[in-house]
């Protein structure tokens, strides 16, 4: 390939502008919010989503434009009409724009992964919307395939060329390059050139393909010795696990439904690639192994439906159950239509899946909707079977043991449904007897700013699930390593004269003695760390030293739970010898928990002292 000249990007800029114009502004508009982006500091993320919204809805506008534009185009509508349904999709974008939360709290970038799948689907069969066509529509997506490629080749060699020719520069002529011209660069390369040569590529007179017979030796080559024996492998695989099943009699693995799907669609776009050579007379096999392949695919799609009729059975409708579910509805479908249909059209493949995609992407039978209903259905039989709902069937905090197994799920559902849904989600609220606000305190989050990974341990304590759970009370033997965390204040230490990072590492815990020596000014000072004890001592001079209990500390402070925050001045010990005054302000603790006895591995602490005057 004959790589493209500035003058040749130019003029296919200009001719792409004219042909889909919405779709370049809406480009133009993501890649210029994208290099905003760039340039945000890191900690003020939380504070511009107005620009990933931006983004995300740009994004999005572009690829609906262009599937208008391309139906449009196809059926050969006025220059005015073309311009309705461009502002149309403004309108759309738009509206979609404002429906997105101002916090990333309950922002769902599943459905907006779903809208982006959806409208390349679309895409694929927008000028083919109609009847017949299909060796057209076969030939029109194989060149939006073989345009994709090339478009990531080309901007591939773009980007490490200028990326190598800005190194070059930065270390020949000692220019400071900051990090964020890659950024842009990579945005500018990736988001700009890669879709204004994609763009450039799309046929034109689709109407024109359907006489089109010419087949890439290449594809075919990939399609028969690559992929198709990969769809064998994957095959014998699956069939060797059914086998297994009927033997042992033991039902699938939750985990064994993704695989059957991957199987499944990377059998039929196996299928899809080689359709225009199938009857070929040299290529009789890819016709019999077209048959075999839908009839062979029924026992598969018996085994994923029970594989994942058990997981929803067990534990309820998650958004991925859901996707798997329908899916093996979806694939059940097709594969019935391709064994008993006599036309067999493969327009059928992303038409049905675009449906598919949009349809479970809003409303009440949406994934969200459902998953979201299945596990609060789920959360309150549960808390109805251990006494946890009042009588106004509110979920209360426990006050007996739990049933086996019922503290670990409930603490799944409620991550799952803040997780989900977050805080502000009205019906979350619902669900709980206490106002949410009063339980759950946003004034740590900053040391747990990832997900809502604070809000959730802050419920679950609440709830006292774990105080309650029955598996630990019968696998309390069992050794559990925790940490105890201090919360940042600030101290007076006029009164000390030097202060020491001192630190513990746990992953030396096999030793039970650790001592260190400082020397600072006229005195000689050793520190020695017992574990078996939980102590340390101060050693000054030959007679002078302070002894501190670290183990009556942790053992007070711990409360079984994996992670907790303390006030700093309740992580605080201090001693007083003769010749010397200390007082250890520990930051972290890390302990080992069995029963209700607590070992002491390791700490982070400062360590203030003050020699005394003889």
């Amino acid at each position: 390939m004959k790589f493209p000249s500035i003058q040749t990007l130019a003029e296919a800029a200009l001719k792409t502008f004219r042909r889909f114009p919405f779709t370049l502004i809406y480009l133009l508009v993501a890649v210029f919010f994208s290099l905003r982006r760039n340039h945000l500091p890191f900690d003020e993320f939380n504070k511009h989503i107005a620009i990933y919204k931006m983004i995300y809805c740009s994004y999005l506008g572009m690829l609906l434009s262009l599937s208008v534009a391309l139906y449009a185009e196809r059926k050969k509508f006025s220059l005015t009409y073309q311009w309705i349904g461009g502002l149309t999709t403004v309108v759309l974008t738009v509206g979609y724009y404002f429906s997105l939360p101002d916090q990333w709290e309950g922002f769902n970038f599943r459905q907006i992964a779903q809208l982006i799948i959806g409208l390349h689907l679309l895409i694929a069969f927008a000028p083919f919307a109609q009847k017949g066509e299909v060796n057209g529509f076969w030939q029109y997506n194989k060149s939006l395939f073989l345009q994709i490629l090339a478009s990531a080749l080309y901007s591939f060699v773009f980007f490490v060329g200028l990326s190598l020719a800005l190194l070059a520069v930065e270390k020949l002529f000692s220019v400071n390059i900051h990090s964020k011209w890659y950024e842009d660069l990579s945005v500018i390369v990736f988001g700009l050139f890669n879709s204004l040569f994609f763009f450039a590529g799309i046929p034109e007179k689709v109407e024109s393909l359907e006489e089109k017979t010419d087949y890439p030796k290449g594809l075919k080559i990939f399609t028969q010795y690559v992929l198709i024996p990969l769809i064998i492998v994957y095959f014998a695989i699956l069939y060797a696990y059914v086998l297994r099943i009927v033997v042992s009699g033991k039902w699938p693995y939750g985990w064994v439904s993704y695989l059957v799907l991957v199987f499944a669609i990377a059998g039929i776009f196996s299928l899809l690639l080689i359709y225009p050579i199938r009857k070929e007379t040299q290529n009789r096999w890819m016709l019999v192994f077209t048959r075999i392949f839908y009839f062979a695919l029924c026992p598969l799609i018996l085994m994923l439906f029970i594989a994942i009729q058990r997981r929803i059975n067990a534990y309820g409708i998650t958004a991925e159950r859901y996707f798997v579910f329908v899916l093996a509805c979806w694939l059940t479908l097709i594969t019935l239509y391709f064994i008993f249909s006599r036309d067999k059209s493969i327009k059928i493949i992303p038409v049905t899946l675009c449906i598919l995609v949009f349809g479970t992407s809003f409303g009440p039978w949406g994934a969200f909707s459902v998953s979201k209903r299945s596990q609060t259905k789920r959360l309150l039989e549960i808390g109805l079977r251990n006494r946890m709902i009042n009588a106004e069937q509110k979920i209360v905090p426990a006050s007996a043991s739990l049933h086996r197994g019922d503290a670990k799920q409930i603490k799944s559902i409620i991550e799952y449904l803040i997780d989900e849904n977050g805080l502000d989600d009205h019906s979350l609220q619902l669900l709980f007897a206490a106002k949410l606000d009063s339980v759950i305190s946003t004034k740590k989050k900053e040391k747990y700013d990832y997900g809502h990974y604070w809000e959730t341990e802050q419920l679950i304590t609440y709830l006292r699930i774990e105080q309650f759970d029955s598996d630990d009370q019968v696998e309390s033997s069992a050794v559990q390593q925790h940490n105890i965390y201090a919360e940042q204040q600030i101290l007076g230490i006029s009164e000390f004269q030097y202060l020491i990072p001192y630190h513990i590492y746990p992953y030396n815990a096999d030793s039970d003695a650790e001592n260190k020596t400082y020397s600072l000014g006229d005195h000689h000072l050793i520190v020695q760390f017992y574990r078996k004890t939980g102590t340390v001592r101060i050693i000054d001079g030959g007679d002078s030293a302070i002894t501190l209990n670290l183990h009556s500390l942790a053992s007070r402070l711990n409360n079984n739970r994996f992670t907790e925050t303390y006030p700093q001045d309740t992580l605080i010990l201090s001693g007083e010898s003769r010749t010397l005054a200390t007082k250890f302000i520990f930051k972290e603790l890390t302990v080992n928990v069995q029963k209700d006895s607590v070992d002491l591995l390791g700490f982070d602490a400062d360590i203030l002292l003050h020699f005394k005057k003889p």
